[in-house]
């Protein structure tokens, strides 16, 4: 999921995008997309787990308990994954091109600010099911949206490659 946002003019910064705030240009926060499942889905899940255990419970029968406990740490696991998963915030990246200038914070926290002139935007595609965003600067590579999926990439390649003209274009 991606969102591009342009700070309106006597509007504040928030602290999570205090070092984006270039009045023109673009800014573009990426973030993987967690849709929640909604009650239907818990339904339907939990339905699922109901016959998976009453499968089980043929074989407990018959003497083969390994079955059902097999199957209760199967299932406890993966509700503790989704939970797991849930609960962590999904990683993101932000980016900004503006005034001659590349603004990039990664998962890793740290921003890459640097100079636009320099820079090269390369679509990297390796096969039908792999596109990557590849900013070039000088001996620096920096590939950015991965907290995208396929499909958002091909759609943010040309965003980000008419940005960067109109980033150099500003200076």
């Amino acid at each position: 999921m991606y969102e591009i946002m342009r700070r309106p003019e006597g509007r504040h910064a928030d602290d999570e995008a205090s070092a984006f705030d270039a009045p023109d240009g673009i800014r573009l926060r990426m973030r993987e997309n967690r849709s929640r499942l909604t009650q239907h889905g818990r339904e339907t899940f939990t339905v699922l787990i109901l016959l998976f255990m009453a499968m089980a419970i043929l074989p407990a029968l018959q003497g083969r308990w390994l079955v059902p406990l097999f199957a209760l740490s199967t299932m406890a696991a993966l509700v503790l994954a989704l939970e797991w998963h849930q609960r962590n915030p999904p990683p993101e990246e932000w980016l900004e091109l503006s005034d001659g200038r590349f603004v990039w914070r990664g998962r890793s926290r740290a921003a890459v600010d640097l100079p636009s002139y320099w820079l090269r935007f390369e679509l990297e595609r390796r096969g039908p099911t792999d596109c990557r965003l590849v900013f070039h600067h000088r001996m620096q590579r920096f590939e950015v949206g991965h907290c995208l999926n396929l499909d958002e990439r091909r759609e943010i390649a040309p965003i980000l490659a008419r940005a960067l003209a109109a980033s150099n274009h500003m200076r």
